[in-house]
């Protein structure tokens, strides 16, 4: 039953199949809270990357028998909730306080990174396209789970296509078409980025690589496959 549940709900999921179904197996054995008490860190992020929840996050990080780990990871899994869930201003600086707080426990968490990044990219107050693409450079590099890499390179690729609108520099067009294509890698069905990617190459002159992009793009939608 476990596995059948965990099956279906990896079926909608960017994630690899089979670690996506060995983490809510995870999750769901450990039930409501791991050894001694301590809720389990699996539950949070699920809960979070699923967008039901983020009580599971809070209660590690109040829990005394939490490690600075973990609690680090609490934080920012609730601040990828925060940032997915909804764009509103308070969102947006709980996100922001705790993936800031994640950073402090625990540098080596690129889920804090991603959260700032996401920020950073966002039309928002905490807006900087140079800051976010350190922020994403930073998380990319410590490691995201699959569910956020794609993401990750599909911000950084929009920090880069504003700075290249902004500064008319064609390197930063380029780097924008790079992480388009890293993200393309890992969530092959995603239209809107094929489109987003086909515009920039379109300034760069690279018409046949703008029109086959355009052209998947166009394909993905009309199968009803795009996402």
């Amino acid at each position: 039953m476990i596995y059948d549940t965990a099956k279906l709900a990896c079926f909608f999921s960017n994630e690899n199949p089979k670690e996506c179904i060995a983490r809510r197996m995870r999750a769901a054995s450990a039930g409501p809270a791991g050894a001694g008490g301590v809720p389990d860190i699996n539950e949070c992020e699920t809960a979070a990357m699923d967008r039901t929840e983020s009580g599971p996050c809070t209660k590690i990080i109040v829990s005394s028998g939490s490690s600075a780990h973990d609690k680090a990871l609490a934080y920012a899994y609730r601040g990828v909730f925060m940032v997915t869930s909804g764009l509103s201003r308070d969102h947006q600086e709980r996100a922001h306080s705790d993936a800031t707080k994640a950073m402090h426990l625990d540098p080596k968490v690129g889920e804090a990174y991603f959260v700032l990044g996401f920020l950073a990219s966002d039309l928002g107050p905490y807006w900087s396209p140079r800051a976010g693409i350190l922020y994403l450079d930073r998380a990319i590099a410590v490691g995201l789970p699959p569910g956020l890499l794609g993401p990750a390179y599909m911000f950084r690729a929009i920090d880069h296509r504003v700075l290249g609108n902004a500064t008319h520099d064609k390197s930063q067009y380029q780097l924008a078409i790079d992480d388009y294509g890293q993200q393309l890698q890992i969530d092959p069905n995603n239209a809107d980025s094929y489109a987003a990617r086909a515009s920039i190459e379109q300034k760069l002159g690279q018409v046949a690589a703008a029109q086959s992009d355009l052209a998947t793009s166009n394909r993905l939608k009309k199968t009803g496959n795009a996402q």
